[in-house]
Formats: C-alpha cells, sequence, structure tokens
C-alpha cells in the first residue's frame, strides 16, 4: 500500500489577467493519484495578485474582491471557495480537502472579480502555488 505522494500543479502561462466583467479564468491545475479510497487529499493554493492602480489611499477604500475555487474535474464537483479583497497587492491562502476515492484525480483552480472596484480595474496574477497530498488518516 503506497501512501501520500504530492504533486505540485502546473500554472496556466502566462498566468491571467482577471477581467472585472467576472469572466472565470483557469490559474492552475494538479493531478495526483490516490491510493486507498479512505485516504484523503489536501489541496493548498497561495494566489499573489494585485490591482493595476493602487487606490488604497482613496476614501473610501476601493477594492476588488475576488473569488476562487477549486473544482475537481471527474465530476464538476466543487471543492472550495473561498473570497477576498485587493486594495492593492495581496495574497490568498487557502487549503481545502476532498475525500475522492482511489484513482487519479485532477483539480482545477479558478479565478474571477466577484465585485469590481470603482472605476474598474483589473486583478493580475502575479504568483501561484497550488499542490495536492494524499493523506491516510490510518
Amino acid at each position: 500500500m503506497g501512501c501520500c505522494g504530492i504533486a505540485i500543479g502546473v500554472n496556466a502561462s502566462p498566468l491571467p489577467v482577471l477581467s472585472p466583467d467576472s469572466t472565470e479564468q483557469l490559474i492552475s491545475t494538479v493531478t495526483i493519484t490516490v491510493d486507498d479510497a479512505d485516504d484523503v487529499v489536501r489541496l493548498m493554493a497561495s494566489i499573489w495578485s494585485e490591482i493595476q492602480s493602487s487606490t488604497v489611499n482613496s476614501t473610501p477604500l476601493r477594492g476588488n474582491t475576488m473569488t476562487y475555487y477549486i473544482i475537481r474535474t471527474s465530476d464538476n464537483a466543487s471543492i472550495r471557495v473561498v473570497e477576498d479583497t485587493d486594495f492593492d497587492e495581496l495574497t490568498t491562502t487557502f487549503t481545502a480537502f476532498d475525500t475522492p476515492g482511489a484513482g487519479t484525480f485532477t483539480y482545477n483552480l479558478f479565478g474571477r472579480i466577484l465585485r469590481s472596484t470603482v472605476p474598474v480595474q483589473t486583478e493580475s496574477i502575479r504568483s501561484v502555488d497550488f499542490t495536492a497530498e494524499e493523506l491516510s488518516l490510518n
């Protein structure tokens, strides 16, 4: 019984610029083979992004609210959704857990601007780390 491999995601190239029109963009993909149906896949994402023209000094503050989400591609299952608001530049880091069973599974990390600041601004993805790790609970 093998266990507990780690897979490193393959990032979109070039990294996307999220549009204020809420269009979803693929940021990264990771594929992992799970040996034991009872094992858990831990997915970790860290996304560094920035607004093109900072409005951090404005009153009230104006920023983009982004949503990031992980989808298991075999059945389009939503594994985790997070939101974060960027007033200048931001690193959003989160962890998700999935129990997909035994087999090889691919996960996609997507992002989009949920609400754009006024005036509207794009959000540039500057760096992404997306990993999957098989965890045995035995």
